[in-house]
């Protein structure tokens, strides 16, 4: 199992299964990755980078994401409960195509200011 650090790199790794709550982690960059089944409640993701990343039946409810970037990350099936995507480091263009949420839960979470054009279930 590898072990999600600070200010780490990592290309194209698989996350299965991991128990990360409650957990600070700051100047981490995630390309290419998948995670699945992982459980990261109430963790704080400050300055990272998600770049073409997949969340698959993950709990990420109550994260923070401040000064966070998402670059075609897609959450499936996945429990996003109170989460503040405002927080995020959004640039101007292209949100659309930025993130997308399949099948997931994003009950209380807040998405004030963006302008959505699609939502699918």
């Amino acid at each position: 199992m590898l072990k999600i650090s600070n200010g780490k790199e990592f290309f194209k790794q698989f996350f299965e299964k991991q128990e990360l709550m409650f957990l600070e982690f700051e100047g981490i960059v995630f390309e290419e990755c998948e995670f699945i089944s992982c459980d990261f409640t109430s963790t704080t993701f400050s300055q990272c980078k998600f770049i073409d990343c997949s969340f698959k039946k993950c709990n990420l409810s109550l994260i923070k994401v401040p000064d966070s970037r998402f670059i075609d990350v897609a959450f499936l099936n996945c429990k996003l409960v109170g989460v503040n995507w405002t927080s995020a480091y959004w640039p101007s263009f292209r949100f659309e195509s930025q993130i997308s949420f399949t099948k997931s839960i994003l009950n209380d979470s807040s998405f004030f200011w963006f302008k959505i054009k699609r939502i699918k279930d």
